[in-house]
């Protein structure tokens, strides 16, 4: 597995709830495609998915928009519609301008293409795709708007059926955050701008009307909690009416809960004729031999390093911080810049200057220290001759008083 360009933790956790492929290089997944074939849908729960998902639809006449932010993502689901045999389009970045139209009018006119791949940035606006009726948001985006630009291209003038959106949101907190991040956007949005006086086509009334009827709905949306659906619950999600086929969207769940039934009982059969059909999602058993290894040699180190060991470095070594300063003060910076002189001779000039000072207090202090205390016979004559200074003074002061 690779494991440059790690900075982003968001972006590789996202990888991770989409598929474990993204981290893959070609070898791997070259390898893992030929011996494997089916672990592009058992290794993900949202192509898992997709696999009882998609055979639904299509049996029933639907067609389907999904949308991606990833590039290679897309690579993956096409080689997953390759196996299962859907005719699919796809629109992406690297399509050419010239390309985009041809693609549109092709899918809105032949009706044998059942999927259509599309970038959410790529194929998120101004495109009219109203011959589709079931929009997949693989992976949410941080910005509400551009998902809903994304639902916005089923929802065109010329719409027949009643549109499906689906929205793929694995049980991890970084597609969580994800989503409640957009649902805050757009509540705030709704409560500023369209509740708010930006609105300047209701009166005051009808925006605090609306106002409460927000705060409402937020208090309500917060207390429930959302749980992974049932094959029951996902098959009313996608129902409707279908008059293609005469069907009542009763009759729809019905197909779709045969449909489950029949796989169900496949399954439970070839159980019984002892040819074992492989569960949803793969096992740590049917793992890659390396990513067992991988897994193994993680554990060995943290009970290494849980024990007090030295512990093995992993990954690329870690890289000997350079420094490229001069390692001067700015007080010393400044004295070699009026220096002119060049940075080793100047260090030298430096170097010598400060042993100069150095010795010159050394030698006053020395000086001081071997210095001899003053003789107390000069205190003694001081004193003399200040007290002859003194007795003076009376004399001539007695001789002005003569």
């Amino acid at each position: 597995m690779r494991i440059s360009g790690l900075n982003n933790v968001e972006m590789q956790l996202r990888k991770v709830c989409n598929h474990p492929y993204l981290h893959f290089n070609e070898d791997q997944y070259a390898e893992a495609r030929a011996t494997s074939p089916e672990h592009i849908y058992r290794t993900s729960g949202k192509f898992e998915l997709l696999h009882r998902l998609l055979p639904k639809l299509q049996k029933l006449g639907h067609r389907v928009l999904i949308f991606s932010q990833m590039v290679k993502l897309m690579d993956l689901l096409q080689d997953h519609l390759n196996q299962l045999g859907f005719a699919h389009l796809r629109l992406d970045g690297h399509t050419k301008g010239d390309d985009r139209g041809a693609l549109l009018e092709t899918f809105n006119n032949d009706r044998s293409y059942f999927v259509f791949l599309l970038s959410t940035r790529a194929g998120g606006q101004g495109l009219n795709l109203q011959s589709a009726d079931t929009v997949i948001i693989f992976d949410s985006d941080w910005n509400p708007q551009m998902d809903l630009q994304a639902m916005a291209r089923a929802h065109r003038i010329g719409q027949k059926m009643e549109v499906r959106v689906l929205r793929l949101i694995t049980a991890s907190p970084i597609e969580e955050k994800i989503l409640a991040t957009a649902n805050e956007k757009l509540d705030q949005e709704a409560k500023i701008i369209e509740a708010g006086k930006f609105n300047q086509t209701s009166d005051a009334s009808e925006r605090r009307e609306t106002l409460q009827r927000l705060l409402a709905q937020s208090a309500d949306d917060a207390g429930e909690e959302d749980c992974i659906p049932t094959d029951e619950e996902i098959n009313e999600m996608i129902a409707r009416p279908n008059p293609d086929h005469n069907l009542t969207r009763e009759q729809e769940v019905t197909v779709y809960n045969q449909m489950d039934a029949e796989r169900h009982a496949e399954r439970m059969r070839s159980n019984k004729m002892g040819v074992g059909t492989p569960a949803r999602m793969v096992s740590e058993e049917e793992l890659p031999t390396w990513l067992q290894d991988a897994q193994l040699l993680h554990e060995q180190r943290k009970e290494a390093s849980e024990s007090g060991e030295q512990q093995l470095q992993e990954g690329p070594r870690e890289r000997k911080a350079t420094g490229y300063g001069d390692g001067l003060s700015e007080r010393d910076f400044s004295r070699f810049m009026q220096s002119g002189l060049d940075l080793e001779e100047w260090k030298v000039n430096e170097a010598e200057r400060k042993r100069k000072i150095e010795e010159k207090l050394a030698g006053s202090s020395t000086a001081e220290t071997a210095a001899p205390p003053p003789p107390k016979k000069a205190k003694e004559g001081k004193k003399a001759a200040a007290g002859s200074s003194a007795e003076g003074k009376p004399a001539k002061k007695a001789k002005k008083d003569s």
